[in-house]
């Protein structure tokens, strides 16, 4: 999820990757826009890299990108119970 200000003449595409390297390389997945300011990447990887494009056709207005949050669920077995 992002926040974005994006008056008229302005866009920001946000785009995510993934992957099990620390340092990507050819194992990660390809850049995949996400729709409007977020949505679910459904990847299962252990490393995500975000990328915002900012762009504008009015030199008098500026997009901005104010924030991004991203959101996972651990997997893998629960941890054990302590009794």
């Amino acid at each position: 999820m992002a926040d974005v200000v994006a008056p008229a003449g302005t866009s920001v595409v946000l785009s995510v990757r993934t992957g099990d390297t620390p340092t990507p390389d050819g194992t990660w997945t390809g850049w995949q826009s996400l729709p409007g300011t977020g949505g679910n990447v459904g990847a299962t990887s252990t490393y995500l890299q975000y990328r915002a494009e900012l762009a504008t056709t009015d030199d008098s207005a500026t997009p901005e990108l104010r924030r991004v949050e991203v959101a996972y669920q651990l997997t893998g077995p629960p941890p054990p119970t302590v009794l």
